[in-house]
């Protein structure tokens, strides 16, 4: 294995798919592992130190995905980036992404649009890992304007994951895939202002035992200054979510 280059784990019990998705990283310049079953993979995963992404399909006989993520996350929160694969809807948006997946494509996918979230996702996790160990301990506001249903709201925060936000929308909701602009902020602390970009990766249409009406957000890109004050924020939450339910 080349130590410059990434590392990604490709988990799938359909060979030939594996097969495939594997030529496309290593082509890619990524050095390449596969496994064709969650338990199979978990070994892989103990065994091998640098692992930088995951990419699983969910439903398999051995170790499903789902097994296989919460093993990981129980492991290391942030270490490695799993992104789910998967034909089912064994797993909610919400529930995957609050459990710590970095992405979710559905079979079939669009294979460049993959190697884009993977690239991506290592980039991220790369920025990231340089945090520093201050504890922050604030009331947290976010102001939304949603680009394409053109409505804006302000409410409290929740909850922040490694990657996004939950946005309560209580009289009207979102559209998947839609982008947006925030700013996140403190009453008690004015210096404290993360702003940016993002977009809505589930929905919840309806109010349930897992919390109100709203929407997963990740966030996409964040204006200067800002990485430091959420890395901070989101080192006291000590989450292990992608984009929190709640």
């Amino acid at each position: 294995m080349s130590e410059d280059s990434p590392t990604i784990l490709i988990v799938d019990d359909e060979p030939d798919l594996r097969d495939a998705i594997a030529f496309d990283f290593r082509r890619n310049k990524f050095n390449v592992l596969t496994a064709s079953c969650g338990n199979e993979a978990f070994k892989i995963v103990e065994a091998t130190p640098n692992i930088d992404v995951v990419l699983s399909d969910v439903r398999m006989p051995n170790g499903d995905g789902i097994e296989l993520l919460d093993k990981i996350k129980s492991r290391d929160a942030q270490n490695p980036i799993v992104i789910f694969i998967s034909g089912f809807a064994d797993i909610k948006l919400e529930e995957a992404y609050d459990k710590g997946v970095d992405a979710f494509f559905g079979k079939p996918f669009d294979r460049k649009a993959l190697l884009e979230a993977v690239n991506y996702s290592i980039k991220v996790s790369k920025q990231w890992k340089a945090r520093k160990k201050q504890r922050v301990d604030l009331e947290l506001f976010i102001d939304v304007k949603f680009l394409k249903s053109n409505f804006a709201i302000k409410t409290r925060v929740q909850n922040i994951g490694r990657g996004g936000t939950f946005i309560a929308t209580p009289d009207r909701n979102a559209a998947l895939g839609e982008e947006l602009e925030f700013k996140i902020h403190s009453p008690s602390d004015p210096a404290f202002v993360v702003s940016g970009r993002g977009i809505v990766r589930w929905l919840r249409a309806e109010a349930d035992a897992t919390g109100p009406v709203g929407c997963g957000v990740e966030f996409r890109s964040l204006d200067d200054g800002g990485n430091l004050n959420l890395v901070e924020v989101i080192n006291y939450t000590r989450t292990k979510s992608f984009i929190p339910r709640k």
